[in-house]
């Protein structure tokens, strides 16, 4: 009778079933970011990668890269990524996608964090259920597309994971020596991940000692000061300001500041694009915020409940990371103008605002009234569904805003890529200043550097010729397109435009390169496209969304070829170094 009672139990009374239900609601949102990564990730370095190059080829030719490793990074002291970077680059050829797979790991440590801080906050197995699932919506969100195509942008996930896990611990019964040490070292690992992270010297230990009951407290409280003091001038020391970012807090209007700081955090649920809503983040970030406060007021009403406090803590530091991390932000880019806030890249650590609000709603639920007043139950079941409502519906415009981004910026990087792979081989500055780096110069230098160590694959072209390189005709099995046009551009300029497909990669081609023959010389390489562009129609014709960004277009000097030649345009498999000839082709007498 007893074991027949048990089965029939409902699902919220067996914490087994709702343990795995929990696992499968996170696991949801990061299987589908880990589709994304595999079918959009590209191999190629792009934006700060291409600054690791110099520390890769010390380590591989077996010279000194310790002082590159300490060297500041624009404002930061990136010590930690710089060393996983160089670590990754030492398994065969330099693999960005295994960056781009330390983004995946390191937010999945940080929602695995989040569990086990909802577990510490006594929360029943339904609760911790939803919690997560809110939760690892927003940490695996597509929206950060810029983050998760970039390699070296897992050191933005980095603090966050460190934070994390030091609320972990300060949760946990260990002794308060332990938990100074841990939080200690946390703290140092996060400040010297990205600058935000010395964050943490003030949201990790010190709210432990603000809301536990902590013998000598004082005697604690100075020698974290001494351990934060100590790590900071070793931050700061021989720190240079870059010359390329705005002045430090400048004397503009405070409305800017605080504009900044909404948008900012408004920029975890609005996709940053052309088409964003600057004012729709800045109302979602200062909503956020107040709810915030909101919280902090009702905790201080409760401040005498230690129980309530330690249930709140890691929560509160989430919050204080992300506003601290829009503040720190505004002070240093504020310069740049409240626009630049609403950035992909800042979308990491705005997050955790509304991570906050998750945890601090389920808390506070728990602690108030419906258990003392039936009354009060449906005000706050209405209180709970309408801040799920104000966090999901924006979150599905944006995560579906961020999955289109993320087809657009896998194209732009494939076709950045192309522009590496021919750098040697022709002139792609162009196409490189708008797709993985502003210095042309740099990448070429660079990329030659990977060659000559077999870090970079394939090999670049190295002439001009198209026999050095395997071609085809776009027989439409493997490739699929077309030159549309080529017409004058002001007085010496021209520029052809058409689409192109890699129909067996189910993907736009990666580029096109143009080619002249010459009755004394063969295809010969004198272009590429330096640009992509919206063909909703090839989609629509070759029933696949990926298509959508299959137009192209290059611009390029009359003197590029001789009077008379012959003009082809050639499709880019950059990732097997081929190029397949596409139809239709142009004589200067047609422009």
């Amino acid at each position: 009778m007893e074991q027949g009672d048990a089965k029939s139990k409902p699902p919220a009374e067996h914490p087994r079933n709702w343990l795995a239900i929990t696992l499968i609601a996170a696991a949801a949102p990061l299987a589908f970011l880990i589709y994304l990564l595999q079918r959009y990730a590209v191999d190629v370095p792009a934006w700060d990668d291409w600054e690791m190059v110099p520390i890769i080829a010390r380590a591989r030719t077996g010279q000194s890269f310790l002082q590159d490793i300490l060297q500041q990074q624009q404002e930061a002291h990136t010590v930690i990524p710089k060393l996983l970077v160089v670590l990754f680059a030492g398994f065969g050829h330099w693999h960005l996608t295994y960056e781009m797979a330390l983004s995946v790991f390191f937010s999945t440590a940080t929602a695995a964090g989040i569990y086990f801080l909802l577990r510490q906050s006594v929360l029943g197995p339904r609760a911790i259920a939803i919690g997560l699932l809110l939760a690892a919506l927003l940490i695996f969100a597509p929206t950060y597309y810029e983050v998760w195509l970039t390699g070296s942008d897992f050191s933005s996930f980095l603090p966050a994971f460190w934070l994390v896990a030091a609320l972990v611990v300060a949760g946990t019964k260990l002794s308060i020596t332990k938990k100074f040490i841990c939080c200690a070292i946390f703290s140092i690992a996060g400040s010297f991940s990205l600058a935000n992270g010395l964050l943490l010297w003030a949201v990790t230990f010190p709210l432990l000692l603000f809301t536990d009951e902590v013998p000598r407290w004082k005697r604690w409280l100075l020698f974290w000061i001494v351990a934060g003091a100590l790590c900071v001038a070793a931050y700061f020391w021989d720190y240079q300001k870059p010359r390329d970012l705005p002045l430090f807090a400048p004397a503009v209007s405070p409305i800017d500041y605080f504009q900044y700081v909404f948008i900012f955090l408004g920029s975890a649920l609005v996709c940053a694009g052309k088409g964003s809503s600057i004012t729709m983040a800045a109302i979602l970030g200062a909503s956020g915020l107040v709810l915030f406060c909101g919280a902090l007021c009702f905790a201080f009403s409760r401040r005498k409940n230690r129980e309530f406090l330690r249930r709140t803590r890691p929560w509160f530091a989430l919050g204080f990371y992300a506003i601290g991390s829009a503040s720190l932000a505004a002070f240093g880019r504020v310069g740049y103008g409240t626009t630049q806030a609403l950035q992909s890249r800042y979308g990491p650590f705005a997050l955790y605002l509304f991570v906050a609000l998750i945890g601090l709603a389920i808390v506070i639920h728990a602690e108030s009234a419906p258990r003392r007043n039936p009354l009060a139950r449906p005000i706050w079941i209405s209180a709970l569904a309408l801040l799920a409502l104000g966090l999901l519906i924006p979150y599905a415009f944006c995560a579906a805003a961020g999955v289109a981004a993320i087809r657009a910026g896998s194209a732009n990087n494939w076709l950045g890529r192309s522009a590496v792979l021919f750098s040697r081989a022709l002139n792609t500055g162009s196409t490189i200043k708008k797709t993985i780096y502003p210095s042309p110069l740099i990448v070429r230098r660079d990329a030659m550097v990977l060659d000559n160590l077999g870090l970079i694959r394939p090999a670049l072209i190295k002439t001009d010729n198209v026999s050095s390189i395997h071609h085809w005709a776009a027989d439409g099995r493997n490739a699929t397109g077309w030159c549309e046009s080529i017409a004058p551009k002001g007085n010496d300029m021209l520029v052809a435009t058409g689409w192109a497909v890699l129909n067996a990669a189910g993907r736009p081609a990666d580029g096109v390169v143009l080619t002249y023959e010459y009755p004394e010389r063969n295809w010969v390489f004198f272009a590429m496209s330096d640009g992509i562009s919206p063909r909703p129609d090839i989609a629509a014709r070759f029933h696949n969304r990926d298509q959508f960004w299959s137009g192209w277009e290059a611009t390029f000097p009359r003197s590029a070829f001789p009077a008379g030649a012959r003009i082809s345009a050639w499709a880019i498999d950059s990732e097997h170094a081929a190029i397949y000839r596409l139809d239709n082709h142009f004589t200067d007498e047609h422009f």
